[in-house]
């Protein structure tokens, strides 16, 4: 019950929050004006961007069918999603790891500002899809080991499960390494017993990897899976250490460098890994996380991306926490104990706050646009709306819009007219502003 409560009394803030800018410009616009509420389309919608994700369009295509353009029923959507996430990872590492592991590591990945920056925006349902099914599929795998007559059925579900992940985001198959690494990292098997006891289920994954790579060719998408261009060179370890310091509270005054930071970042992971004397939830997690930045090349940086991989970070802190408690703390008296449980409890409030700070920071003016929008529907008849009419109420968005970057005014220009046109309902609906004339 943590997780709901969580939500409902730190970061309430959510369920207030608007649509994204990419998420009303490419799905609601479509839905309500342009007749594509319905399955095909949706099913080859991301095809544009030489990407193909129909899990994920679809399931946006199902909130709007059951909720319309209901804002809050999306987030509701994206909750229920997450809460399904974290338990289905509590009990997969409950069973190996043990309940303190798994739930400090599970606490730890939900008070993150991961949470809030990937619920806030729509778009970032494809991370916690495609997360939601490499953690099913390595649970799956993992009954595996348990249930021997049922291997097959079990080795079927892990492969449907793969197969779900990369239809809700093309890195759904780079994740698929997980599988292997849970055998020899967590099962202390060796890699010769895991490919021999394994050969059905490691010959379904090469034939996924081989048709993933075929059908892209073949469909002549860019090898830049969802960006301009390969990140490679100085721009890799640029947005790398952007992507890593993000999950940290790092002040941004430090302006760490690049270089030092993936350097240290890819020194600790392998330490981790190969040092067989580390608990196994140590270098699990470490892995995990190498893996699911692996792909990073190939994509934009987006801060719903650490939703992801936040909580191979927050296992490998867990078995790392509760390796040091077992040692040193768990057969010293009271006083220990309750001084490494009010640490747990410290850290834990600091992610809160910090969490409640970057909601605020993401969902306010998000929130004040559509207020803006609001206000102009109820003031004026529309359907073309007067910008100087709107802004006389709002006048740090009228400096903003009249003295901030082309590309940024006409983001927010454009973000404002299509929540006045979903509000209406009326396609047509613009604001008479002498930029927009200029400009679109």
């Amino acid at each position: 019950m943590f997780y709901p409560l969580f939500v409902t009394t730190i970061i309430p803030d959510v369920l207030r929050t608007p649509f994204d800018t990419e998420t009303i410009g490419r799905f609601i616009i479509p839905f309500q004006f342009q007749g594509n509420d319905n399955i095909p389309w949706a099913v080859t919608e991301s095809v544009q961007w030489d990407i193909f994700r129909p899990i994920y369009c679809l399931s946006i295509l199902s909130d709007y069918v059951l909720w319309d353009t209901d804002a809050r029923m999306y987030h509701v959507t994206d909750l229920l999603l997450s809460w399904v996430c974290y338990c289905l990872a509590f009990f997969l590492l409950k069973r190996q790891f043990g309940f303190l592991t798994a739930a400090i590591a599970v606490c730890l990945w939900t008070v993150h500002p991961s949470q809030c920056m990937s619920l806030l925006k729509i778009y970032g349902r494809n991370d916690r899809l495609v997360t939601l099914f490499t953690i099913a599929a390595l649970f799956t795998y993992d009954m595996s080991f348990i249930k021997n007559e049922h291997r097959k059925l079990l080795f079927t579900l892990t492969l449907l499960f793969v197969i779900l992940s990369t239809l809700s985001k093309d890195t759904g198959i780079f994740y698929c390494l997980l599988l292997p690494a849970w055998s020899i990292l967590v099962k202390k098997r060796s890699i010769k017993e895991t490919v021999k006891s394994d050969r059905m289920l490691w010959s379904g994954l090469l034939f996924l990897i081989v048709m993933f790579v075929v059908l892209r060719s073949i469909a002549d998408f860019s090898i830049a899976i969802d960006s301009d261009g390969l990140n490679l060179g100085l721009n890799y370890f640029r947005l790398q250490s952007i992507l890593i310091q993000m999950g940290f509270p790092l002040p941004p005054v430090w302006n760490l460098n690049p270089f030092a930071v993936c350097a240290i970042t890819a020194l600790a992971v392998i330490t981790a890994v190969f040092s067989r004397k580390c608990p196994g939830a140590i270098r699990f997690g470490a892995f995990s996380f190498s893996i699911f930045i692996f792909p990073f090349p190939f994509f934009w940086i987006q801060d719903s991306f650490l939703w992801g991989f936040w909580l191979w970070i927050s296992l490998a802190m867990a078995g790392s926490a509760v390796y040091l408690f077992d040692k040193y703390v768990k057969n010293r008296n009271i006083v220990f104990k309750l001084l490494t449980f009010s640490v747990l409890i410290i850290v834990l409030s600091i992610s809160a706050v910090w969490s409640i700070r970057v909601t605020r920071r993401i969902s306010a003016p998000m929130i004040e646009m559509h207020e803006i929008a609001m206000y102009a529907v109820s003031s004026e008849e529309g359907p073309v709306y007067s910008e100087e009419n709107i802004f006389s109420r709002f006048p740090g968005w009228a400096h903003r819009m009249n003295h901030g970057p082309v590309e940024e005014r006409m983001k927010f220009s454009l973000y404002i007219v299509h929540m006045i046109r979903v509000e209406t309902g009326i396609f047509a609906s613009t604001m008479n502003s002498p930029f927009i004339r200029e400009n679109w």
